[in-house]
């Protein structure tokens, strides 16, 4: 059982901070931003479903044993509630969202994916590689195509 709590409280920690969005939205949204199509939105949204339910009920894949997976999968998640942290301290502007750091073109985009795909291997969990790639197919194209767009506007 504690592999399901270790790999629901990693799932969550990757999931729930967009829900954060719901209650304070960002700021300084340009109007002029592509649209998500139908398709890759779907994606988007049952890859993350499936994290989350693959997570939560795949029994004691996640064995606590500290490892380097696990570490690896820490250190993610710490880096992506970084990004969050920047977000909130940078006044929740939407550019924040998308913002690269360092070579990371959009790392809310990319980070938790990187998660979900050590936790796959941490699990041995072909399973969660599949919804990730999921996930992954419907929200890196829809990012990269919002970063990429606010790149061409002037501030």
């Amino acid at each position: 059982m504690a592999g399901s709590l270790m790999g629901a409280l990693f799932a969550l920690g990757a999931l729930v901070p967009s829900f954060l969005l719901v209650f304070f939205p960002p700021r300084k949204r340009p109007g002029q931003l592509p649209t998500m199509e139908g398709p890759l939105t779907a994606m988007e949204y049952a890859g993350r479903a499936g994290c989350l339910l693959v997570c939560c009920f795949s029994g004691d894949i996640f064995t606590p044993h500290f490892g380097l997976l696990f570490w690896c999968s820490l250190v993610l998640l710490v880096l992506y509630w970084l990004m969050w942290v920047r977000f909130f301290k940078g006044g929740r502007d939407f550019r924040l969202l998308y913002a690269p750091v360092g070579p990371i073109p959009i790392p809310m985009a990319l980070l938790p994916l990187c998660l979900f795909w050590v936790m796959a291997l941490w699990g041995r969990s072909i399973g969660l590689a599949l919804v990730t790639l999921v996930l992954a197919l419907g929200h890196v194209p829809s990012s990269w195509r919002i970063a990429r767009a606010l790149n061409g506007l002037e501030d």
